[in-house]
């Protein structure tokens, strides 16, 4: 259960047009038993902006995140920037401009505790990233295996990708 803080604001530009930009600020995992009480619960602050994109609907699958468990972890997998990936939780967090400048990030949630890792591995350069289509990923409970498109900031190549969980 994946309850969000997500909102849309539209502000004129100076050309006389307007702009939309939908932000996702705090994704809440909480996790309940077989008789719906609560196990467990851990929010993250996150900083999506989709531009003039709206999540979930025009964004390409990158502006999305994804949920996944595991029985053992609770996952959310993100296409996030490489200068947000250290800062504290409630310091101002830069909002992605152009996916190509992006990473997958994977948050793991085991044990009300939080791991924060590059899916693909931490980016040697700026212009070494890996994003992916969250959106468009799927992921196989019966393995615990995600996958999804990737693609390299440097070389503009795609390839697809599986990833086991756990």
């Amino acid at each position: 259960m994946i309850p969000e803080e997500q909102y849309e604001v539209t502000y004129s530009s100076g050309r006389g047009g307007t702009a939309t930009a939908t932000y996702v600020d705090k994704i809440a995992l909480v996790n309940l038993n077989q008789e719906g009480q609560e196990e467990n619960a851990t929010v993250l602050r996150i900083r999506e902006v989709s531009g003039a994109r709206t999540i979930g609907k025009a964004s390409g699958g990158y502006y999305e995140y994804r949920y996944a468990n595991t029985g053992k972890s609770s996952y959310i997998i993100m296409n996030d920037l490489d200068e947000n990936f250290d800062k504290a939780p409630e310091a101002k967090l830069h909002a992605i401009t152009s996916i190509s400048d992006a990473n997958t990030i994977l948050y793991q949630v085991k044990d009300g505790s939080v791991q924060k890792s590059y899916m693909f591995g931490r980016p040697g350069s700026k212009k070494a990233t890996r994003f992916s289509m969250v959106g468009d990923a799927t992921f196989n409970e019966a393995t615990d295996t995600y996958a999804t498109i990737v693609v390299s900031g440097e070389n503009k190549q795609a390839r697809i990708a599986w990833v086991k969980l756990d």
